[in-house]
């Protein structure tokens, strides 16, 4: 296993951290697989959460490497939902209490919604360690955005659905800037997911989007 970087930053170009999803090598020497390919083959194999255990591993191993820059992790939610999972990610980030805060967690919107018991137990055992912890992929369900402003969320990465094309979207425009409102209203930092050329980079901090990631960004040097 080992960690792609994308990056995430504010309207500035300064990076906000490294998105960072799990890549797979089957066989020595051959191509890296991305978790869109073997995600499901690792679920029905009941392998996810070991998975989702090494990838954190090697996240931390990174920050205390000295790293510099912060990851952002997808929490799938099976791990979300596994006290096993929790536990051993509780200890490491106990050990390690000086690197937390650049550790970035974040789980789909249809795991968080599906599983909200779980979600909050999950905020509200690793949020006092000082890691950020974010929703992903929100849009469909965000008029349930509000049942979860005491956890203590960080921030929401908004689905690339409601981005791509937004600069002449009128109706998507006016639906981002309300959503920007309900999330600051709770203290929620807002990224777009999926921003796809120069026109949704130049057009989304004027809706109230605070950061950006997708295949037109680069960070600042």
């Amino acid at each position: 296993l080992k960690l792609a970087a994308f990056p995430v930053i504010v309207s500035s170009g300064k990076l906000i951290h490294n998105e960072s999803p799990v890549r797979l090598q089957l066989e020595k020497d051959r191509a890296w697989v991305s978790a869109a390919e073997f995600i499901s083959w690792a679920i029905k194999l009941d392998l996810i959460t070991r998975i989702d255990d090494r990838v954190v591993e090697f996240a931390i191993e990174t920050l205390v490497g000295g790293g510099g820059q912060a990851i952002g992790l997808n929490v799938s939610t099976g791990a979300m939902c596994n006290p096993s999972y929790l536990d051993k990610l509780t200890a490491q980030l106990k050990l390690h209490a000086d690197i937390a805060q650049h550790l970035w967690l974040e789980v789909t919107e249809d795991g968080v919604f599906n599983q909200l018991d779980e979600f909050k137990h999950f905020c509200k055992t690793l949020k006092p360690l000082g890691c950020k912890i974010g929703v992903k992929h929100v849009g469909a369900q965000i008029l349930r955005l509000g049942e979860l402003h005491d956890l203590g969320l960080d921030y929401i990465k908004i689905d690339a659905s409601l981005v791509r094309g937004v600069d002449s979207n009128t109706g998507n425009q006016a639906f981002l800037k309300g959503l920007c409102l309900i999330a600051h209203s709770i203290g929620l930092m807002t990224i777009a997911e999926g921003v796809y050329n120069d026109r949704e980079i130049v057009i989304l901090p004027t809706l109230g989007i605070d950061g950006m990631t997708g295949s037109a960004i680069k960070p600042i040097p």
